[in-house]
């Protein structure tokens, strides 16, 4: 079975050697994957617990819980469902959220033993301009020490990158 992982990690792989530094494959097949609302596990851990999303308008627009497992390379997914989020896999996408235009507003509560830094609740409102282009990203064990959880809005995947080195 094809995974996202596995597209994700040969389209990077054939990126860095034959591209030679352009992000443009990575991009064009990245972006394919990508819904309005993604979930990335950037730890060693499986991690659990909930994302709401609320609209410009007020209204709860996502309402689900997570578990997303480490990043790890596996050879096996046979949680995946092709229809919805994977529930199996370092992130995990939310489809059809986005209503129009405008502030969303992200809350994401960790289980306890999920916690990151000691980090369990995060509410953050970040500005959708193009609902069709631009994505949620939640990361979730960024990079960046002052921001063990980050809620941040790309536009290509390759945008990931660029936040995950923020105040390196």
């Amino acid at each position: 079975m094809l995974t996202r992982r596995r597209v994700l990690t040969t389209t990077a792989s054939a990126g860095v050697v034959s591209l030679a530094g352009c992000a443009t494959l990575v991009d064009y097949i990245g972006d394919m994957l990508l819904e309005d609302v993604n979930v990335f596990n950037g730890t060693e851990r499986e991690l659990t617990g909930s994302i709401e999303v609320v609209d410009p308008a007020g209204d709860t627009v996502l309402e689900e819980t997570f578990a997303v497992e480490p990043d790890e390379d596996d050879d096996t997914d046979e949680d995946h469902d092709d229809d919805g989020p994977s529930e199996d896999d370092s992130s995990v996408v939310y489809a059809d959220v986005f209503t129009e235009p405008g502030a969303y507003t992200v809350s994401v509560t960790l289980d306890e033993d999920s916690a990151i830094d000691d980090v369990t609740d995060i509410d953050q409102t970040v500005d959708v301009t193009d609902t069709d282009d631009e994505h949620i990203a939640v990361l979730l064990g960024s990079d960046v020490p002052s921001e063990p959880v980050m809620v941040v809005v790309i536009e290509t995947f390759s945008d990931l990158a660029e936040h995950a080195e923020e105040d390196d």
